[in-house]
Parts: structure tokens; sequence; C-alpha cells
């Protein structure tokens, strides 16, 4: 939801509308705010989870709404669906991975991989996306003929 959000406020900024990023986002505070207020005493770090939860998906759907307002463009529901189920895999992937320490950071950079992976497996990666994907790292691999060339 945080990264929907973010991308849904990029294009209204890209589209020149930023009063409409500042009125969605400025909103969140005060409900997060009253929310932390009200739960955190009654559920702790749970109530703070819930909270910011419900403030980045209500924040996600608005800015969404606001992007077709705009654009009348709106997320396929395929991708809004096989998101969510790589999202819920991810999260029960290191809810039941626990780890601390050096091992977290291969735990973030296998549940990466786990999801690039599945994204690509349930199709929503495109001819165009992985071509993309392949001059990134085709890029990444010649250090001295780029620096070469720059000389």
């Amino acid at each position: 939801a945080l990264v929907m959000l973010s991308v849904a406020t990029t294009i209204l900024l890209a589209a020149g509308k930023p009063g409409w990023t500042l009125a969605i986002t400025a909103s969140l505070v005060p409900l997060a705010a009253i929310g932390h207020l009200l739960l955190i005493p009654l559920f702790g770090a749970l109530g703070a989870v819930l909270v910011t939860t419900v403030c980045a998906h209500l924040g996600a759907l608005v800015a969404m709404a606001a992007v077709y307002a705009l654009w009348r463009i709106w997320p396929p529901l395929a991708t809004v669906g096989r998101s969510l189920l790589i999202c819920a895999a991810a999260f029960a992937l290191t809810a039941l991975w626990p780890t601390a320490g050096l091992l977290l950071v291969i735990k973030l950079t296998g549940v990466v991989v786990f999801i690039g992976c599945a994204f690509f497996a349930l199709g929503e990666l495109g001819a165009r996306d992985i071509a993309f994907l392949r001059s990134l790292a085709e890029w990444r691999a010649m250090p001295q003929e780029r620096s070469e060339s720059t000389s």
C-alpha cells in the first residue's frame, strides 16, 4: 500500500497536481495520530501496525482514485490480485522465518528475490520489462567498458 501511495502521488506530482498530493498525504497525518493515540494504549505494537496499515491502504486508494480522476487509468484487477497474493506469500515467508543480525540481510534479500521471481512466474512482467532488466544487468556487468567510453 505504501508503494502504491508513493507511485500514485508521484504520478500526481508529475502531472502538475502537487496540491492533490498534499491534500491526500497531509490528511493521513491527523488520522494516523488519532488512531495511534486510541489504539496503541489498547493494543500496543499491534495497534500501531493496524493504524499504519489502514492509513497506508486508505491513502493508496484515495491516491489511485485521484490518478483515475485525472488520467482515467486504474491498475488491472488481475495485477492487483497477483500483487496481493505475492504480498501475502512474502508476509508469510518473513513471519515464519525469524532471524536476527546478518541473517536478516540474507532473509530480506531472499524475500526480494522471491517477490521478483513470483511476479515473473505469474506473468506480471512483459517482454519490455524483461528486456529492460536485461539491459540493466548488461550495463552493470561491463564497468570497464563504460569508464573507457567516457574518457
